[in-house]
């Protein structure tokens, strides 16, 4: 009998394929989907980043989790999560965007059974209508990987607390002035015997104007002046920062900040491009300051050791 030369049917992208073998749980799984789990949205690069796996191991994993009915890939045009450096033209219509994964029903109900969800109820429904809200969270997940993978580089430093969402909201309840602050995040990370403690703003560049930063300059400076930082955080500073798309956007917010920001909140910002993400750690020489000239690493060798805020 000759064997066929038919090659394999490629399995579609966006629909479940029925496996040869029962579905098997294996601990890169199980590592999987707790990621998909804790992140909520999660993009293939993120868990290939997330798992050192290669891409290609990444994505095989991620389909297994697919095909056993344990996430869902959700559907993107190329556009959507398209790097800013791209090419803006007709390129850009045409493939797909790299897979982006959540639970599904299934899987929300074995993340609440492992402990690694508080509910059983999937996330939101991500797609085509809704991809730039989608492009924004995982913008604040790329900050999370980077987090996530700077807790590796040394046996003493460690992630210790990550909040994003309305769990990331400031409520200051003044009675005069009810305000409440809306970042994309905030984390409380460990030096030794020292803390980073940071709230995260992710700017990806598509808002105009000024308007939106001086709101968000009164609030911070509500919160500054407030007991809320402390009681939410644990900590009585942090510093603000803001992840832009460029260079040139970075530099924009930094002398924002410094013409309208009062003088004492000014030095708590800090600005960078989204390079500072692609490798761990703090040393990227391309952060600024608001109210300095000049570019330096997030934090100097000197103070890694040590609470220098």
């Amino acid at each position: 009998m000759e064997a066929s030369s038919n090659p394999p049917e490629r399995r579609r992208r966006y629909e479940r394929q029925k496996a040869l073998n029962p579905f098997a749980w294996t601990p890169l799984k199980r590592q999987f989907m707790r990621y998909v789990a804790e992140f909520e949205v999660i993009s293939l690069p993120q868990l290939t980043a997330l798992s050192g796996l290669a891409p290609k191991q990444a994505r095989r994993h991620a389909r297994d989790l697919f095909d056993g009915g344990f996430i869902e890939n959700v559907a993107l045009p190329r556009a959507v999560l398209a790097d800013s450096g791209e090419t803006n033209d007709a390129r850009l219509l045409y493939g797909s965007a790299p897979n982006v994964y959540v639970l599904s029903k299934a899987g929300a109900r074995v993340a609440y059974e492992e402990g690694w969800t508080k509910s059983q109820t999937p996330p939101r429904k991500y797609g085509p209508q809704n991809s730039l809200f989608l492009a924004h969270e995982l913008a604040i997940r790329d900050v999370r990987v980077w987090l996530e993978r700077t807790a590796r580089e040394r046996e003493e430093w460690n992630l210790l607390r990550w909040e994003d969402g309305a769990e990331a909201y400031f409520d200051m309840k003044e009675r005069d002035a009810p305000c409440i602050l809306r970042p994309d995040g905030w984390f409380v990370f460990q030096l030794g015997s020292a803390r980073l403690v940071g709230i995260v703003e992710v700017d990806r560049g598509t808002e105009r104007g000024d308007k939106r930063w001086k709101e968000k300059l009164l609030a911070y400076d509500s919160l500054y002046h407030s007991p809320c930082l402390k009681t939410t955080t644990g900590y009585d500073n942090a510093r603000i920062l803001t992840f832009a798309p460029t260079e040139r956007r970075r530099d924009a917010l930094a002398n924002l900040i410094a013409r309208h920001a009062k003088a004492d909140m000014t030095p708590r910002f800090w600005f960078a491009d989204t390079k500072a993400l692609q490798e761990p750690g703090f040393a990227y020489e391309g952060w600024r300051q608001a109210g300095k000239d000049g570019l330096s690493a997030l934090l100097p060798p000197s103070a890694m050791g040590s609470n220098k805020d």
